[in-house]
């Protein structure tokens, strides 16, 4: 759910170099095996869970709309397609418009797909998790593919009762259950009378949500990459 109002910061940071002379924070944690390759020292293979964190005004928007207080606002699932990693993701876009109304009608966008490297230079805070024990990494994959072959729309009103649309996470939750993992935990919205005013404005009437950090929760990380702070 990340996507819903970063249109425009998702443009800056394609054009920096990615690796660790270009972050602040260049961690990798996970060991290289038969499955993974290679991709600037950190071993990617498909199946792989990414979470973000722009560390924008737009960021802690959404990041008050949920009850807790949990790290990242964006999710997506690696796949490794001819020796190349490939992040796919549900994104929201927001259309530029001069009318009135909730700005849950001016969302666009849907399934994307976009490398690696540019990812990462797309945003400040990154990490990688290995995929739950036990999970199908390549129904995994597939589930994304045909998720993005699909065209599956951006749900601006994050309700998973209707899989023909979808948010970041609940996009993600799907491809790890397709794989055969345990379903995440959710987190209910955020029950601030304020809040409240806001997700009635917004016509958002789920009563919870798939926070990203739940989808790694329990899960080895591969890696941390973040591009101003230090560890």
């Amino acid at each position: 759910h990340a996507s819903l109002l970063l249109a425009a910061a998702a443009l800056l940071g394609g054009c920096m170099a990615v690796g660790p002379a270009g972050f602040a924070t260049w961690q990798v944690d996970g060991a290289a095996t038969d499955a993974t390759v290679p991709f600037e020292g950190i071993p990617v293979r498909t199946g792989q869970v990414i979470v973000s964190e722009q560390g924008s005004p737009n960021s802690m928007f959404l990041s008050l709309l949920v009850a807790e207080n949990r790290p990242y606002v964006h999710s997506g699932i690696l796949v490794v397609e001819n020796g190349s990693p490939w992040v796919y993701e549900a994104n929201g876009r927001m259309q530029p418009s001069f009318g009135s109304g909730p700005l849950t009608h001016r969302v666009t966008g849907g399934m994307r797909r976009i490398g690696l490297g540019t990812f990462l230079a797309q945003n400040r805070f990154v990490a990688i998790y290995d995929p739950p024990p036990g999970a199908d990494a390549g129904r995994i994959g597939r589930f994304a593919q045909d998720s993005y072959l699909a065209g599956l729309p951006f749900d601006a009103w994050f309700d998973r009762s209707d899989p023909s649309k979808v948010y970041c996470s609940e996009f993600t939750a799907l491809a790890l259950a397709a794989g055969g993992a345990t379903p995440p935990r959710t987190a209910p919205m955020n029950p601030n009378e304020s809040v409240g005013v806001i997700l009635h404005w917004l016509e958002i009437t789920t009563p919870d949500i798939i926070p990203p950090a739940s989808l790694v929760e329990g899960a080895a990380r591969v890696g941390l990459f973040i591009r101003r702070d230090s560890p």
